[in-house]
């Protein structure tokens, strides 16, 4: 939280930060996309450390700029977790979406999956069920807004 990205507001959106990471990257794509996908395992209880500097770096980027880039794009969250958090990483990660204007689209179920070993998600039946809807669900939303 330096805001040297809110300093003489840019067009598009910049991190002052001299980092060797793939940020720059990631945010163009982030601008260029008609939806985001967000997914992050639930450790302790909500998102990974890693998951959320990209989102808390992003977020201060893009609302640095005069205008706001993901505003109406499509975002949707899914998670696994092994037991419990995944409620409170859910609402974490759509946190991102809704202050940015973003487009939630809902499924079934909460975005979810059960597993802990690698692999373990994909057999969670009802948790894929809800991962298909929502990628129609996506799908449809997309096809409605073009």
């Amino acid at each position: 939280a330096c805001t040297g990205c809110r300093k003489e507001p840019p067009e598009s959106p910049r991190c002052v930060m001299e980092t060797r990471d793939d940020f720059k990257g990631i945010i163009q794509k982030m601008i260029d996309a008609d939806a985001i996908i967000i997914g992050s395992p639930v450790y302790f209880g909500s998102a990974t450390p890693e998951i959320m500097a990209v989102l808390h770096r992003a977020g201060y980027a893009i609302r640095g700029t005069q205008r706001q880039h993901l505003k109406g794009k499509i975002g949707a969250a899914v998670v696994s977790a092994r037991r419990a958090g995944h409620n409170f990483t859910l609402a974490q990660l759509n946190y991102f979406f809704q202050i940015n204007g973003m487009i939630t689209p809902g499924s079934t179920y909460w975005n979810l999956g059960f597993g802990g070993a690698a692999g373990e998600v994909e057999n969670d039946k009802e948790g894929l069920t809800t991962m298909s809807n929502l990628g129609e669900n996506i799908l449809d939303l997309l096809k409605r807004l073009h």
